[in-house]
């Protein structure tokens, strides 16, 4: 480029995105939305990972990528839907203001479904039942371990706080710990089935889970087959 003649040259005014070449006989331009020219520069600046450019002319970035969005190099606007200079928040992941092409996952025990999150609260905890093991999760990763119940929230299949507990079975996606019906018992913990009461025993619930049928001997003058309930 020769030297311009002016401060504010305005001849060479064709400059596109990633064309830095300009003709021989350019004393420079106008920078074009998407770029930024502070004082002194000798070719257009990028606009900046997060930031926005929106004008011609800018001698410094527009402002900061809305929150919802991202915005990768080159944005001219603060909600870019293009896929090459930004998009909105895809899901799995949240974004601030000023967010770059590296956008913050959901953590780990949690997960999202919808793009345009603007804050990690816009994650949802891992659905009950679930557990999600890893950052920036569109869904669950899968059901909770038979032998175990998953609240909302979980990381992990087999969460060592919700080990199913004596007289209850947690078959695999539990929620929640399931007394073992009348005609059962469970003496075990971590269990995804009950186990049938043994002849000469009942095994009722009424009052609580049985978590041994030994307690329940048949009463006299009567007789208690396999999986006696009263």
């Amino acid at each position: 480029m020769i030297g311009a003649w002016s401060a504010t040259p305005t001849d060479y005014n064709n400059f596109t995105h990633g064309d830095c070449l300009c003709p021989s006989n350019s004393t420079g331009g106008m920078c074009q939305p998407g770029y930024y020219c502070p004082q002194g520069s000798h070719e257009p600046t990028l606009c900046e990972e997060g930031s926005f450019c929106a004008a011609p002319g800018l001698g410094a970035v527009t402002g900061s990528c809305k929150a919802g969005y991202y915005c990768a190099r080159g944005s001219d606007r603060e909600d870019p839907t293009d896929s090459v200079t930004g998009d909105i928040c895809p899901a799995g992941r949240y974004c601030g203001v000023g967010t770059t092409s590296n956008q913050a996952k959901c953590p780990i025990g949690k997960y999202s479904n919808k793009t345009g999150n603007t804050l990690v609260t816009d994650c949802t905890d891992c659905t009950q039942g679930y557990y999600c093991e890893t950052e920036g999760l569109t869904e669950p990763t899968g059901p909770c371990a038979e032998g175990y119940y998953c609240p909302t929230g979980q990381s992990i299949q087999n969460p060592p706080a919700y080990i199913c507990p004596t007289g209850h079975y947690c078959p695999q996606g539990s929620h929640a710990e399931i007394d073992c019906p009348s005609g059962t018992y469970q003496d075990q913990t971590g269990q995804g089935s009950c186990k049938e009461c043994v002849a000469g025993f009942y095994c009722d619930i009424v009052n609580t889970p049985v978590t041994t049928y030994t307690t329940y001997p048949c009463p006299k003058g009567h007789f208690c087959p396999n999986g006696t309930q009263t």
